[in-house]
């Protein structure tokens, strides 16, 4: 039976305004609002095609319902990715790192720790860029109850295995600079210096230890119930790597970056004093 044109008309045109109030609701400028607007332009413009196509002659509906398909596909897919962000924590991806936040971004992050923070990567060298404020929001942090670990790369000496990971990765530098190996001691020093200027009984709360022969393979950064991961890439600077921003101590990515740490903190590393250092 065939269904009558001004029923038809009217249907599309409810399921386009449908489609343009939800948008409105879940926020026309995301992905999924500007998605559903996208779809209601759909259902309206089939009933405009099919006007103009009465009066000139022809068939839109097989192009209309292609637009719509493919409207309907994209409408899927990305609650499928909000779903699976959901589970996982992923808050945000960002194709280079140094496109999460200036100084001050990580520096908010730090100060509003409470609990925990936990920092592991080859040197950490970017805290020594706003290495005063690093000072003062850890010792305000310990006076609160917030403790911190810092985990780097044992530093590189002469007498250093030939798998020790900072010698790796200088051999893949480009220019085989010794940037990395310096990077590394200088913020072992400032570290080192920063706990041991801590009144004694407050130096638990602020652990350092170093890896001599394991890789890591992620820069891991938490921040109480948020993580940062920074994944390496030995021929780029971590500035210009991949980052996901993690959020909630129960979804699964969070737990695992969590494991990861506390494996290598604890089966792993070794405690660090100055006189390891060179120069």
């Amino acid at each position: 039976m065939k269904v009558p044109f001004r029923l038809l008309a009217a249907f599309f045109v409810l399921l386009g305004i449908l489609s343009f109030v939800i948008a409105q609701l879940v926020g026309a400028s995301t992905v999924i609002g500007g998605a559903l607007i996208n779809l209601g332009v759909v259902f309206i413009s089939i009933i405009v095609l099919d006007m103009v196509w009465s009066v000139l002659g022809g068939e839109p509906l097989q192009v209309a319902i292609g637009d719509l398909r493919f409207e309907i596909g994209k409408i899927a897919r990305l609650i499928r990715v909000v779903e699976d962000a959901e589970h996982t924590g992923v808050k945000r991806i960002i194709t280079q790192s140094d496109e999460f936040g200036t100084g001050g971004k990580w520096r908010e992050l730090l100060q509003g720790a409470v609990i925990q923070v936990d920092l592991a990567g080859t040197g950490l060298h970017g805290w020594l860029k706003d290495g005063e404020h690093f000072r003062t929001i850890v010792r305000e942090g310990i006076l609160k109850g917030c403790s911190y670990r810092l985990l780097l790369y044992a530093p590189l000496r002469p007498d250093s295995p030939p798998i020790h990971p900072i010698r790796q990765i200088i051999e893949t530098e480009n220019d085989r600079s010794s940037s990395t190996g310096s990077h590394n001691q200088e913020s072992l020093r400032f570290f080192l210096s920063l706990r041991d200027s801590l009144p004694l009984k407050n130096r638990k709360q602020f652990q350092i230890k170093v890896l001599d022969d394991k890789v890591m393979y992620s820069l891991i950064s938490r921040f109480d119930n948020t993580i940062i991961v920074t994944f390496y890439m030995y021929h780029q600077r971590s500035e210009s790597s991949p980052l996901l921003e993690i959020y909630g101590p129960e979804t699964s990515l969070y737990k695992s970056y969590v494991i990861e740490f506390e494996l290598l903190w604890s089966k792993k590393a070794r405690d660090i004093e100055l006189n390891e250092l060179t120069g």
